[in-house]
């Protein structure tokens, strides 16, 4: 995922029980925008772990803190819901910032 170029070939909206998925086919393969959160044990993150999660692929999070707990919010584009979840945990692992996953949580529109 990450820095590789695809090319955008059609885009499509399509709606389902009250949850708007994106649907992109790319290169002839389906891909849909996943929404879900990683959620960590810890609970407050420096600006140098930041820099670190953004520059290892997780550019499209939003890093947040809920419930005292830091978390990190996905829009991720992949095949099937658990590719999604599986590259942003390759990402932060990645990253070499002291985080703890305790959770993957999946969100809705």
């Amino acid at each position: 995922m990450g820095q590789t170029k695809r090319r955008l070939l059609d885009r499509v909206e399509v709606y389902r029980k009250g949850t708007r998925v994106r649907i992109l086919y790319v290169e002839g393969q389906m891909q849909q925008t996943h929404e879900f959160a990683l959620i960590f044990s810890e609970e407050d993150i420096t600006e140098e772990m930041e820099t670190k999660l953004f520059e290892a692929g997780c550019s499209d999070a939003l890093l947040c803190r809920i419930n005292g707990r830091v978390q990190l919010e996905f829009a991720r584009e992949a095949s099937s819901f658990e590719d999604a979840v599986r590259a942003a945990k390759d990402d932060v692992t990645r990253s070499g910032a002291a985080l703890t996953l305790t959770k993957v949580r999946r969100l809705s529109c």
